[in-house]
């Protein structure tokens, strides 16, 4: 029988009051000279409180799981509950694993439902589908809480017929088990399913009713919702907030706003939902006085106090246009700030103008020990911000989208955005407010990672002093040349022509969903500090999902891909971006790369091409089309030619099905490369004579 010490009865009620971490250390470091940290039951407390209770302790309760020895199946399931609940859910999977390996305890119905719950957060249906095998190994897949877990989990994942099979093989579901299998007919857009397993319920609870208004609202289907919500038998602030959030983001402000009114008419206090969502509602619709009747409703109210609304209410101002009123609502929240204070009140000065103060902010944010978790939102909206001449969000660990509307800051010289997580392109127009293609050129970030960068209009006054124009193109056009005044050579071509060969290959036939560049051409191939050719500029890449080969091609109505001259003809009949249309346009910049020509040079017109000159030449006469400065007089130099231009013309056939693919192409284009470099067969090689010093064989 378990009997508590004298001293027990104070660490307990200690922890009731604990608030922070600063104090369970204190608590813990008493409980370690009292020399209960081997009591069970004091240690079971202990881990609950710092890995549930506690806010950003997590890393001490693993810590503390860690030198508690042999800890008990409690002390398993709380941390597995702590992990599945921060912001790394896939933590408690191994602890799962650790606990199955390692622990004398075996997990129960607590353990499947804490870790099946993690699957779901993650939306991983197939790490759930390996926790369901487990829980029927252990007899407890029509264990209610756990049944009722992996119906939600399969609900979460989309899997709607994975749940059902779950529900149906429940013994006796209770309204909870009910309740989850309603929600996720919902989630999976099944509202008719949802709707009879809502009429075929034994018993329904507001919990009951309130999932179906909300499967309603999300559908779209405010009339079902609305007739929903009249039929309920009583109504809680959820079913408020649930019918003022959904009207409102379905776009009916004035039926959000007049749901709001009638909450308040009920005599019901309005919740922070259902607040934020009717100022959302506001600022959607521009209501600007309805907004400032809502302002005075939270402050006599007393809920001021919660960041949320006033979030919401800064957006509101900051949308109907009072910028002002925005700042003083940014201001009365200085203790409480969060991410999105901060990134509002950001969109709220840019959008109006005032691009300089935007600034300031974000830098008064990073002052203040905030990270962002997205980029700054005033990017988005940047109104005020084309007459700033340099930007730098260096070093902020920043992520997110790179906006669009960056391309209209117009007098935009510098902007510094290396160690960050940014995904997405930096717009064609930046420098210029056209939306016409640009330049790739080469740019070297802080840390020494080289990076492609399309800038517009090259002449433009700043533009181009922080970039390295290296580019394939200005080594054809000749205005780059090597050390000794020359071109590149034979050698040199065929190695840039390969080094683009292996990348295309790469994107076509090894990566896990073939990749289509969509615009090869000469300017989007930039060159390393060792002439390593690089393909650049994914700006209108595409990825490309299986077909079966019985399958035709899909039309495309939307507009060509690429650039003028290296365009496959296909894609003038509408047909979709595919690896033969990057084959077309690399053949194309094969015959460029070796007879110095572009495809748009005034002599190809009236009907003539690169291709047909080339074609009209191949192979007898080929030193009427190739680039005088590659012929050497040699053999092997014209071998090697043939095999090239063969190459080039075998690519930009105009049939997608008879052009070479691109590892083919390669191939024969290293094949000619070895034929270049094999000596002839009267060569003799100089002797080394210090090569056989010191071998045994001597």
């Amino acid at each position: 029988m378990y009997t508590m010490s004298k001293t027990e009865p104070l660490c307990l009620s200690l922890l009731n009051i604990c608030k922070s971490l600063t104090t369970f250390k204190q608590i813990h470091a008493n409980v370690l000279k009292l020399g209960l940290e081997s009591d069970p039951f004091i240690a079971g407390k202990l881990l609950h409180h710092c890995a549930i209770s506690l806010s950003d302790s997590l890393h001490y309760a693993c810590r503390l799981f860690r030198y508690t020895p042999n800890p008990d199946v409690f002390m398993n399931n709380t941390l597995i509950r702590g992990l599945y609940e921060s912001d790394r859910p896939q933590d408690s999977l191994l602890k799962f694993i650790e606990m199955r390996r390692n622990s004398l305890s075996h997990p129960d119905s607590f353990s499947f439902a804490f870790i099946v719950k993690a699957a779901a957060n993650l939306r991983s249906v197939r790490v759930g589908i390996q926790l369901h095998c487990q829980a029927l190994v252990h007899g407890l897949d029509t264990h209610l809480f756990v049944g009722t877990t992996l119906i939600s989990m399969y609900g979460e994942c989309g899997f709607v017929g994975f749940a059902r099979k779950v529900f149906d093989e429940m013994p006796e579901p209770n309204a909870i088990a009910w309740n989850a299998m309603v929600t996720a007919c919902c989630r999976g857009g099944d509202m008719k399913g949802g709707r009879e397993l809502f009429d075929l319920m034994p018993v329904r609870n507001l919990m009951s009713w309130n999932v179906m208004l909300a499967g309603y609202t999300k559908a779209g289907e405010l009339e079902l919702a609305r007739e929903m919500f009249l039929e309920m038998p009583m109504k809680d602030d959820v079913s408020w907030s649930t019918m003022i959030v959904g009207f409102a983001h379905n776009g009916y402000f004035e039926e959000a706003f007049s749901f709001f009114r009638e909450l308040q008419r009920k005599g019901m206090r309005p919740n922070e939902t259902s607040l934020t969502g009717v100022l959302s509602a506001c600022a959607q619709a521009g209501a600007l006085e309805f907004g400032k009747i809502l302002h005075g409703f939270i402050e006599k109210s007393g809920l001021a106090w919660i960041v949320s609304v006033n979030n919401a209410l800064l957006d509101t101002y900051s949308k109907c246009g009072n910028v002002h009123m925005a700042q003083l609502v940014f201001e009365r929240i200085m203790n409480e700030r969060n991410i999105v204070s901060w990134t509002s009140m950001m969109a709220a000065l840019a959008m109006h103008g005032h691009g300089e103060e935007a600034i300031g902010i974000f830098h008064k944010m990073e002052e203040s020990g905030i990270r962002p978790d997205e980029i700054v939102l005033c990017l988005k909206r940047s109104k005020g911000l084309e007459n700033v001449a340099a930007v730098d969000f260096s070093h902020n660990h920043l992520s997110g989208s790179i906006p669009d509307t960056i391309g209209s800051w117009k007098s935009l010289e510098k902007l510094f955005m290396e160690n960050n997580m940014f995904s997405g392109v930096i717009p064609a127009t930046l420098g210029d407010g056209r939306a016409v293609f640009g330049s790739v050129y080469k740019g070297e970030l802080g840390d020494g990672t080289v990076v492609a960068v399309k800038v517009l209009d090259i002449e433009k006054y700043g533009s181009w002093k922080s970039f390295l124009a290296e580019s394939w193109k200005e080594w054809i056009k000749g205005s780059k040349r090597r050390l000794d005044g020359g071109l590149l050579n034979i050698l040199e071509r065929l190695n840039v022509a390969i080094d683009v060969a292996c990348a295309v290959d790469y994107l076509h036939h090894d990566c896990e969903i073939p990749v289509v560049h969509c615009d090869l051409k000469p300017s989007n191939v930039l060159f390393d500090k060792d002439m390593t050719a690089k393909v650049g500029d994914f700006g209108l890449a595409k990825l490309l999902a299986e077909r079966g080969a019985d399958q035709q091609p899909i039309t495309c109505t939307g507009g060509l891909r690429g650039s003028i001259g290296y365009i496959p003809p296909e894609y003038g009949l509408g047909l979709r971006p595919s690896t033969p249309g990057d084959v077309y346009s690399y053949g194309v910049m094969l015959l460029e790369l070796f007879t110095g020509k572009s495809p748009t040079h005034e002599i190809f017109s009236g009907g003539s091409s690169i291709i047909k000159w080339v074609e009209s030449a191949f192979p007898a006469s080929i030193e009427q089309v190739v680039d005088p400065e590659l012929f050497t007089g040699k053999s092997a130099t014209h071998e090697c030619l043939i095999t090239i231009l063969g190459v080039g013309l075998s690519c930009s056939v105009d049939s997608p099905d008879r052009r070479t693919n691109m590892r083919e192409s390669l191939l024969k284009l290293k094949t000619a490369r070895d034929t270049l470099l094999k000596p002839p067969l009267d060569h003799k090689p100089d002797l080394d004579l210090e090569a056989g010093i010191g071998d045994s064989s001597m």
